[in-house]
Formats: C-alpha cells, sequence, structure tokens
C-alpha cells in the first residue's frame, strides 16, 4: 500500500521533488500521485511524514470525494510548479500565475512551532496541520517560495536525456550534473555513447 521506494527523490530540493511525481515510462506520461495513499506515500518518503503516521492518516482520510478533490488539487499545483520550473531552467520569466499561486498556498495555516525539550537543550520544531489532505502541500509551497528567493537559478536543470522529464538542483562541487542519477539516465547515456563508438570503429575498419 506504502509505496516510498518508488519515488524519484534526485532533485535536492522538495519543490522540485514533487514536481518530479509525475515521470515518463516508455516515453509516455507517468502518474505516481494515484491515489490518497500515494500522497501520503510520497510525504513519507520525503521526511514530511513517518511512516506510521501516514498509515493513521491513510485510516482517518478515507471519504473517496474529499481525497478525490485533494488530489486534483495536488496535480494541479504541481503542474503550476513544474511550469515553474521549465521557465527556470530555460531562463525565462516565472509567470505572474505561478507566483499567484504560491502565494495563494502560503496564506493558509499550516501548523505551529514549538519548542520541545532535548537531551541538550531545546529545539524549536515545526508541527504541521494535519486536519486534512491539502495541508500537505504547505511545506512544498514553503520550499518553492525559498526556492524563487534564495536559490541560485542557474543550478536547477533537467535532465539531459531526451526522453527525462526529472528536474534537480545541481548541488554538487564543479556544478557539471548532468543527470537525474547515473544509475538511470547517466548509465544509459554512457552505454549509448559506447554502442556509438563501437558502431563507427566497426564501419571504419570495413
Amino acid at each position: 500500500m506504502f509505496e516510498t521506494e518508488k519515488f524519484s527523490l534526485i532533485a535536492n530540493n522538495l519543490f522540485l521533488d514533487f514536481v518530479n511525481t509525475e515521470k515518463r515510462r516508455d516515453g509516455r506520461p507517468f502518474e505516481t500521485l494515484v491515489t490518497i495513499a500515494d500522497f501520503l506515500s510520497w510525504s513519507a518518503a520525503v521526511g514530511l511524514l513517518g511512516i506510521e503516521q501516514a498509515k493513521d492518516l491513510s485510516e482517518k482520510w478515507n471519504d473517496p470525494d474529499s481525497t478525490a478533490e485533494c488530489l486534483r488539487e495536488a496535480i494541479k499545483f504541481r503542474d503550476i510548479l513544474r511550469e515553474t520550473a521549465e521557465n527556470i531552467a530555460a531562463g525565462n520569466d516565472i509567470p505572474v500565475s505561478a507566483v499567484s499561486a504560491i502565494n495563494e498556498r502560503l496564506k493558509k495555516h499550516s501548523g505551529f512551532t514549538e519548542i520541545e525539550k532535548v537531551e541538550n537543550g531545546f529545539e524549536k520544531r515545526f508541527r504541521l496541520d494535519l486536519s486534512e489532505p491539502s495541508k500537505l502541500l504547505q511545506p512544498v509551497a514553503e520550499s518553492a517560495a525559498d526556492f524563487l528567493c534564495y536559490a541560485n537559478f542557474d543550478f536547477l536543470r533537467k535532465c539531459e536525456s531526451a526522453s527525462c522529464v526529472l528536474y534537480f538542483y545541481d548541488t554538487t562541487k564543479n556544478h557539471r550534473r548532468r543527470w537525474c542519477s547515473m544509475k538511470a539516465c547517466g548509465n544509459q547515456a554512457k552505454a549509448a555513447a559506447f554502442y556509438k563508438r563501437k558502431k563507427q570503429a566497426a564501419q571504419n575498419e570495413s
């Protein structure tokens, strides 16, 4: 039921990891957020929820109409964030409508901060309001807002594979990351380049 491993958490950024919940399979769009359990699984995968907390909320949020509406809201917001990422990666201006959508989400009450006693003193911790599924979009909006305000846009990139739609924030030392991951698109590109060189060498010898 809870498949946290199916999500591509390669972006080094929460809002981009959310954008990446829509992937490609065999060249076609592939939706990973089909049910409320999927949304909760993603939230657990990125650390917004614990896995047991996600299971409890799945039992609590069991109304088909409200959960379907939540998924529609989440996917609509994700589409706006994907457009934002696309524009940043392309060096284009960010649409005013995208900024407005993020601001509208930020206006909603999302939780509270409290201090908690720990071994060596106190820590400040944020308690997310989990009264309804859409509240899980609040940290995503906060992440998008922080990115727009503080990130270096030059380091937001789309995987160089033509068949991949995943985005990432390049935090490598030399900022030359090209692929969503070397295990996936990186290895495929290396294999394709090797095959091309081998074919060209064979043709030159003939």
